[in-house]
């Protein structure tokens, strides 16, 4: 079958292929691809099959293929709905099977699920998107080639992912779209990507990153705090029969928390605590532990709790509360009034029942999205002023599809999408500095409304041979922080295993259980977390940085490595899988002047050797065991020696804005002033390959033989052979030349160290788009190459250049090599530019806009405003710092001038002078190059007091009858009643209140209580020593978060936390009536619509 292929393949590669990406050549015809090739490397597709199947859905289809600038080959599939009624397809896209190149080696695959997936047997691998594959793209490789599929759906749309090979040896990608909803009369577009590459599935990898990078954008800035956590400690409050007969850290006899007690004993035990996990804050005897988040008839006042999490918090502990997103206990208040309308059903109409007797309730229900982000989000911010929330069961989504169609959702549920727009209100509910985490990690898409997860990658990979020891979506995601479940409710015990794989992955493991008993830890494997801990704690930094890259090349199989970076160390993680110990050297690495090296693992030097222009490093691993080495090195600040903005309108000369080196226009085909990268960086210089521009000697330039570092923007227009930009005159005399060349069939970048060596570097670089491009020959003779920011290779070396006297070129080197296209930003350092500076240098787009809101609306305090703008985000140079502008017309800032507020995403403006109505708000981030993006929104501004809506007063004070209220009236929440009231007897009586539904206010208890009732829900009671047969005038407000505020003659008295608003009334309301008459004097009794302060109170 091989043999057959080979001919296949050789008769497709004689046709003409109907589009090329540069890196692709393809050719379709009826919906199928008949040709895929690698432009410089072999033929791949050894038959044709549609690349989309509807399932039989009547829709119109229609493909587009087309060539991304990367070399990437685009297919979309435009479906589109000609019907009045939305329709639903189960869509397969794209479809491309028999993939191979017939050079006789075994096909491969990578698939980089929860346990990635790197395999060569016949099979098929499926993984459905979400928690078990976070991300968008798999891969096949044979031999030296590969080929990898990527969608590109920033909707969190339910698919599922498959690839493996047959049994002849053929590859194939699957993506399938299930239950895909197309609006009636409307379109959806399926978007994916086709790449190839010549080294493994790290180039896929690559191209998703890159990808990655153009939209992901956290909805509230990463937290360091958080990030830079490891040991994540999950504390019970109460007794739990999980844990055994260890007592919870509140005692309800005596009212005490015990947890900075038990806390003491973690740190201990386990080398430090990062984050407290709080399992069951929630609980209360009476309704559970899950929905209604309202403990304190248990727990005491909030502030008590707030006590301990400030304590922690001011200890640099963060603290994490739990909540599910699915789940109602029975008896909870929230369970009850809305259970049955807000659960799932699954595809027989049945409830689920894995947690019963629990309601199971659906993400999709708007009612449930708002009450959780308005009660268990923005109200526990509020009341405990913990570090983050954490929602359980929220992630993997694909479990509870919900059926109901009662539900304001397509059937079955898009169930990523529902989790995706429930986290997204939560997230808007919450201050921006404050943590959300989740059980699993979702999708890439929605980890943007995220900070993290938990995540069972180690648990999903060990022990299969078809996997790779790597958690995928920490290298892949690395601003989303995950901790490893190394087990689910159970004993960690002697599983040190576990431990160090998650150390491996340089990711945070959650801990629960207690010391006393061994099954939950061993002795060993609390001194491997001890160990574990202390290395990234000390390293912390490093772990956390952005540019992780999983399993780089080893020198021993079986022996895997992890790289960890920052501008100033390189950090490598290693892991002994091969089953026996290892001794000597591990890998080798490229090598950088200056560097010392440590052996981390083991607190020690590292001695290591210099074998042409690398590092060999050596170490003894156990089998099973760990290691971890960190290289650092001085990063002294790269200087500016040379700057040619070429931002000249026109005439014969170009400036040099650092060193003098100004250049002649060489030749009649250079133009001046043409449309630069970038607006930041002015106009640009144009050259047809027969001009250039002469700059002379260059002092700066013909002394730098290495710790260099040139940069540009550059705008091939043509794929000639070999163009500068940056060039010494001739090849005889010392000196560098900069520029691109071909090599191994495609365009690669070069340097040249005239006389010394040639660097070449193949890499993608389009025709006709502007990219910027750097190199750094560093001081032991290696080249870094960079491609907008992102390093993309390093050539070794081992000497720098020689020093020259000839002239310099920008554009040509003499009369060779003359540029086609445009340059613009050529610059030349002494010393190495950081990775930083070079992304900063390609950034040439102002930062993601965020949004703009205050987190109380309406804002009742013309002096002063609170605001939240999250969402800004600048993956580019940063940002440098916000200003806010207000203004009473949408732009305008008649009322405050652009004010900086700092770097922070939220703040309070202080000495204003609002008037009531709209405020207009402006937020502007500037970046770190100086570029700006701004977000506009409004705050109601309302200082006047709520409305009164009604007034009862009686002659003498004296209720002849008990008074109905108009039902128009009626409220729920958010309202104030006010009254003089002169009590001549004990028990219940109504000031204001209903039978049944509805609320009741009035005395309680032995006739000295006030009493609030949100009637067959909720009973607040303030004990007050009320007198008789005396004027005392009383007040509730009860507002949105469900909390009952009371006032006794104008002063504050206290406040009863509760968890859901009132029913409405069945029975009408009554003033001084109901089933509980009012007995002594009453007047002056009032509602009003919104909560009065207590200013306002004590005004009556």
């Amino acid at each position: 079958m091989v043999g057959a292929m080979v001919v296949l393949l050789l008769s497709c590669v004689a046709r003409a292929a109907d589009i090329s990406t540069g890196a692709i050549d393809a050719a379709w015809e009826d919906d199928a691809l008949t040709f895929l090739a690698a432009t410089s490397g072999p033929a791949w597709l050894s038959g044709a099959e549609p690349l989309y199947d509807l399932g039989g859905a009547s829709l119109d289809a229609a493909l587009e293929l087309s060539a991304e600038p990367d070399g990437q080959l685009r297919i979309r599939l435009v479906l589109t709905n000609p019907a009045s009624t939305p329709v639903q397809a189960d869509v397969r896209f794209p479809t491309i099977g028999g993939l191979g190149t017939g050079d006789g080696e075994p096909l491969g695959y990578f698939l980089p699920a929860l346990g990635p997936i790197l395999d060569d047997e016949v099979t098929t691998h499926r993984r459905y998107y979400g928690g078990l594959l976070p991300l968008q793209f798999m891969e096949i490789h044979q031999g030296d080639a590969g080929l990898w599929l990527m969608t590109r759906d920033l909707q969190a749309r339910d698919k599922t992912f498959s690839v493996g090979k047959d049994e002849d040896g053929f590859g194939r990608f699957e993506v399938e779209w299930p239950h895909l909803v197309v609006p009636a009369k409307g379109s959806t577009t399926l978007d994916a990507t086709l790449g190839v590459h010549d080294s493994d599935w790290h180039a896929a990898l690559d191209a998703y990153r890159r990808w990655v990078r153009t939209w992901y954008q956290p909805r509230a800035a990463p937290k360091d705090a958080f990030r830079q956590a490891f040991n994540l400690r999950q504390l019970h409050l109460h007794d739990n029969e999980v844990l055994g007969a260890h007592p919870g850290a509140f005692d309800p006899e005596t009212g005490r928390f015990r947890i900075q007690e038990y806390l003491a004993e973690d740190i201990e035990q386990l080398g430090g605590v990062d984050w407290v996990h709080i399992f069951d804050w929630g609980m209360d005897e009476v309704h559970g532990r899950v929905g209604d988040y309202n403990p304190w008839s248990w727990l005491g006042d909030p502030a008590g709790l707030q006590a301990e999490v400030d304590a922690l918090q001011e200890a640099g502990i963060g603290v994490g509360l739990y909540t599910d997103g699915y789940l109602l206990d029975t008896p909870s208040l929230v369970g009850q009034r809305w259970g049955e309308s807000w659960e799932l059903q699954d595809s027989h109409g049945e409830e689920y029942t894995t947690y019963a007797p629990s309601w199971h309730v659906c993400p999709a229900v708007a009612e449930w999205q708002e009450h959780f982000a308005l009660r268990n989000g923005r109200r526990t911010e509020l009341r405990v002023g913990a570090s983050g929330l954490y929602v359980d069961q929220f992630g993997y989504g694909y479990q509870y599809p919900c059926y109901r169609g009662d539900h304001d959702h397509s059937v079955p549920s898009g169930q990523l999408e529902a989790e995706r727009a429930f986290v997204e209100g939560l997230r808007r509910s919450m201050s921006p500095d404050q943590v959300l985490y989740t059980e699993a990690g979702p999708g890439d898409v929605a980890s943007q409304w995220q900070d993290g997860s938990f995540t069972e990658a180690v648990r999903s990979f060990r022990d299969d041979p078809r996997t790779v020891p790597v958690a995928i979506r920490r290298f892949a995601l690395p601003l989303h922080k995950t901790f490893e479940l190394l087990t689910q409710d159970a004993p960690l015990g002697d599983d040190v295993e576990g431990v160090r794989l998650a150390f491996f992955n340089g990711e945070g493991t959650r801990h629960m259980g207690y010391f006393e008993d061994d099954a939950w830890f061993s002795e060993e494997a609390l001194a491997e977390i001890r160990h574990a801990w202390s290395v990234l704690h000390t390293w912390r930094a490093v772990f956390a940085g952005e540019d992780p890259i999983p399993l780089v090349d080893t020198s021993v199989d079986g022996v895997y490595a992890n790289l960890f970076q920052d501008d100033g160390h390189r950090l490598w993680t290693l892991y002994n899988a091969s089953g026996g110990d290892v001794s000597g050297e591990v890998m080798r690495v490229d090598s950088v002047p200056e560097a010392t090296w440590e052996d981390c693992w083991n607190d020690a030097p590292l001695a290591v050797e210099e074998d042409g222009g690398e590092v060999v490093i050596a170490l003894d691993l156990a089998a099973g065991g760990v290691g971890c080495v960190v290289e650092t090195r001085p990063v002294p600040a790269a200087t500016l020696v040379a700057h040619w903005a070429l931002d000249e309108a026109g005439g014969g000369t170009v400036e040099d804005a650092v060193g003098g080196a100004d250049g002649v226009v060489w030749g009649g085909g250079a133009t001046l002033g043409v449309d630069g990268a970038a607006d930041r960086l002015g106009t640009a210089l144009e050259l047809d390959g027969t001009s250039a521009i002469l700059l002379g000697e260059v002092d700066a330039l013909s002394g730098l033989t290495e710790d260099l570092s040139l940069a540009a923007w550059i705008r091939p227009d043509r794929d000639d052979d070999v163009m500068r930009i940056l060039a010494v005159d001739g090849w005889d005399d010392g000196g560098l030349v900069f520029g691109l060349t071909r090599a191994e069939g495609r365009r690669a970048l070069f340097l040249t160290t005239v006389g010394v060596q040639d660097y070449v570097l193949p890499v993608v670089i389009p025709t006709g788009r502007w990219s910027h491009v750097a190199v750094v020959l560093d001081s032991g003779g290696s080249a870094w190459f960079s491609v907008d920011g992102e390093l993309r290779g390093v050539v070794p070396g081992d000497a720098g250049g020689t020093t020259t006297e000839s002239r310099w070129w920008l554009g040509a080197n003499g009369t060779d090599g003359h540029w086609v296209g445009a340059l613009d930003d050529v610059r030349v350092y002494r010393g190495a530019l950081t990775r930083a500076e070079l992304r900063a240098l390609a950034d040439i787009t102002p930062p993601l806009v965020g949004e703009v809101r205050a987190p109380e609306e309406p804002w009742a305090d013309r002096g002063q405003l609170s605001l939240w703008w999250p969402g800004f985000y600048d993956p580019g140079s940063g940002i440098a710092g916000y200003e806010v502008a207000l203004g009473t017309s949408e732009g305008s800032r008649d009322l405050l001038d652009w004010t900086a507020v700092g770097a922070e995403q939220q703040g309070e403006l202080d000495g204003l002078a609002l008037p009531d109505g709209t405020v207009h708000v402006s937020v502007r981030a500037t970046d770190g190059m100086g570029q700006r993006s701004e977000a506009r929104g409004t705050v109601r501004v309302d200082t006047t007091a709520p409305a009164l809506l009604a007034e009862w007063r009686f002659d003498d004070g004296v209720v002849p009858a008990p008074v109905a209220m108009d039902p128009a009236l009626e409220r729920t929440e958010d309202f104030t009643v006010t009254a003089w009231i002169r009590p001549v007897e004990e028990g219940f009586q109504a000031i204001l209140g209903s039978d049944e539904g509805g609320w009741f206010f009035g005395l309680g208890g032995d006739g000295d209580d006030l009493v609030f009732v949100t009637m067959g829900v909720e009973e607040y009671v303030l004990a007050a020593d009320l007198p008789r047969s005396t004027w005392t005038h009383v007040a509730v407000a009860f507002d949105r978060y469900s909390d009952a505020t009371f006032s006794i003659d104008g002063e504050l008295a206290g406040v009863v936390h509760g968890t859901i608003p009132a029913a409405d009334s069945s029975s009408g309301f009554e003033v001084g009536g109901t089933a509980w008459p009012w007995r002594g004097g009453l007047d002056e009794v009032r509602l009003y619509d919104g909560v009065l302060d207590p200013d306002e109170i004590a005004a009556i």
